[in-house]
């Protein structure tokens, strides 16, 4: 028994140090800002994104439909994506900037 508590003892300890470090300001926290807050982010979105959602005022990016081409793809592995409609084979630049010219401002 005094195996297991302390087997858990330090099983807390390592938990507790990686929270720490991985709460906003930490010394290894995600720094970039998608959202309100400059506080990082949490699975990508801000903490600001995240308050939003909980109180249900979060609108997200939407994708203009009415305009030609593409509007998403799917990963095929290493690296390279099919693009939808279009079937075309590119890599994430490329995928990138194909479908950021569809967002809405």
């Amino acid at each position: 028994m005094a195996i297991l508590a302390e087997l858990i003892r330090k099983h807390m300890y390592i938990v507790r140090a990686v929270l720490q470090e991985h709460k906003p300001g930490g010394k290894n926290h995600n720094q970039k800002n998608h959202g309100n807050d400059d506080e990082g982010e949490i699975m990508g979105r801000s903490w600001g994104q995240i308050k939003a959602m909980q109180q249900g005022t979060y609108k997200s990016e939407t994708t203009d439909l009415k305009t030609p081409g593409d509007y998403g793809a799917d990963p095929i592995g290493d690296g390279k994506f099919r693009m939808v409609p279009s079937g075309d084979i590119v890599d994430y630049k490329e995928r990138t900037r194909r479908l950021d010219l569809r967002k809405k401002k």
